[in-house]
């Protein structure tokens, strides 16, 4: 659309290859440290998060779609009302969340599998992380400055401090103090002040007259966040039921060790999922923006493009990650990890149809269109559920039952409802988007192919640099096989991009 964007993406870009080396450096020194029954509560912690989540990520959406709306129609009183009524609309989810989570928080070892020589610091590590939680809600409004500034750079710059400042203190007080998870709790909480910080600081500069004050808490606007709201809501239980109930489910039915090593073998798919988010991240702003402005042609031009462009460059990461996973476990983790490759080609192979279709999610939030959405989400990801709990019930899959059943459901749904429903409420072609599948995993089909007969006939690693330059001589060799994969318009809209002025 414009250079802004370019920025956007490069910073994002920046992001996450930041996110990966943080990632590769930090899961071996938390396994080595905690053990892996030790770290397996680390993302278990994150999942209560996402309990609370599906309620203030819903309102975030729809705080950001109110105030950048009213923001581009240069509605300053607007602005104010969305603003200071997400605030104390926030803090008031805070402190009833805050009341309901005490007694969770004090018996949690009735809810999950918990040690007993480690009960104390779980808890304290739950506490930690939901309290980090929900200062990141307050966080959350106030990026929206950026978010209706298009300033997408400075929200993945916000991610970075973050991130970066949780790795250094986690290594700061694993020196200094005993190496626990209290110490995981409170670095994650620190790196949470300084990202709120930041994000207070780019509030006041981007719209200077965006403040708190309770005089502009508006009723009416509560109502026009929570109609909106109330369907991402549903369609957060439905993100909640597919992506964040296995490492619970394990837990419960498998012990605490085995929800440990899933965690393990779900890395590489939060990062890939990540990287989603930040093309789809880019693309939030501008749609709203182009569909507030009527712009329904650019919009959907804009979004066929980026979709393909998305699926095409998420397969590359993919297909290494699959066919390289037996050496990356080895010199990442240590040859007694090596059993989890299998489980990491479940996991992460399927990702190829659904990451790609995230921007259409962009779409039917500036449409207004989720209700549909919505409820397929909740009717999968529940079917998702029954199914993993049913397969380890009658069958010895074990890890492989909940890997199956979830990314099963998730692929039906984002293969063909997802696109169809998007091309839909387009008013365009209904498999205009499916076929953006097609031509993906035909280029898969093919990499996957060059890999193999190359790991298998051709390469055989020895070390961690051979290693690191066969990952990266296997991405430079897919990218530049997907240039073929590219119509001729579909090159020359991006050179237009490229040369576009905001």
């Amino acid at each position: 659309m414009n250079k802004q964007i370019l920025k956007n993406i490069l910073f994002n870009g920046i992001g996450f290859i930041t996110n990966i080396v943080i990632m590769l450096m930090l899961t071996p020194y938390l396994v080595k440290h905690l053990g892996v029954i030790g770290y397996g509560f680390i993302p278990l912690a994150a999942i209560f998060t996402s309990y609370i989540g599906i309620v203030t990520e819903s309102l975030t959406i729809s705080i950001n779609q109110n105030l950048t709306k009213a923001y581009h129609k240069k509605n300053k009183q607007g602005v104010k009302e969305v603003y200071n009524t997400s605030i104390i609309s926030v803090l008031v989810i805070i402190i009833i969340s805050s009341l309901l989570l005490i007694y969770p928080i004090i018996h949690l070892d009735k809810i999950i599998s918990i040690p007993l020589e480690i009960d104390r610091d779980v808890k304290i590590l739950f506490l930690m992380l939901i309290g980090s939680f929900l200062l990141s809600l307050i966080t959350a409004v106030n990026s929206v400055a950026m978010y209706a500034n298009n300033r997408v750079d400075l929200m993945q710059v916000n991610n970075l401090i973050r991130n970066i400042f949780r790795a250094l203190f986690i290594a700061f007080l694993f020196n200094i103090n005993d190496k626990d998870l209290v110490s995981v709790g409170v670095a994650t909480l620190i790196g949470n002040i300084f990202s709120f910080l930041y994000s207070w600081f780019y509030k006041n500069k981007l719209i200077s007259y965006m403040n708190f004050s309770y005089k502009f808490f508006n009723k009416d606007k509560v109502k026009n966040i929570i109609n909106m709201g109330g369907w991402l809501l549903i369609n957060q239980l439905g993100f909640v039921l597919f992506m964040k109930v296995d490492l619970l489910i394990i837990n419960k039915m498998l012990g605490a060790d085995q929800a440990g090593y899933y965690s393990i073998a779900t890395q590489f798919n939060d990062v890939l999922r990540t990287f989603a988010g930040i093309i789809s991240g880019v693309l939030g702003p501008a749609i709203l923006i182009l569909y507030s402005q009527n712009k329904l042609n650019k919009m959907i031009d804009m979004t066929s493009i980026f979709v393909k462009f998305l699926s095409i460059s998420i397969s590359i990461p993919i297909v290494i990650i699959c066919v390289w996973s037996k050496d990356i476990l080895k010199y990442w983790m240590g040859d007694e990890y090596i059993f989890l490759s299998p489980l990491i080609w479940v996991l992460t192979l399927p990702l190829i149809i659904n990451i790609g279709i995230q921007p259409l999610f962009s779409i039917q939030v500036a449409m207004n269109k989720i209700k549909i959405p919505a409820l397929m989400n909740v009717l999968f990801g529940g079917a998702g559920v029954f199914l993993s709990i049913g397969l380890l019930n009658y069958t010895d899959l074990g890890l492989y039952s909940v890997a199956i059943s979830g990314v099963t459901m998730l692929t039906i749904k984002n293969a063909i409802i997802t696109p169809m429903y998007t091309s839909y409420i387009l008013n365009v072609n209904i498999i205009t988007f499916v076929k953006v599948h097609i031509g993906t995993l035909f280029f898969s089909i093919i990499a996957i192919i060059i890999l193999l007969f190359t790991s298998t006939n051709l390469i055989n690693i020895d070390n961690l640099h051979q290693l690191i330059f066969v990952l990266l001589l296997s991405g430079l060799l897919l990218f530049l096989l997907s240039f073929l994969f590219y119509s001729k318009p579909e090159r020359d809209y991006f050179l237009n991009f490229i040369k576009e002025k905001i």
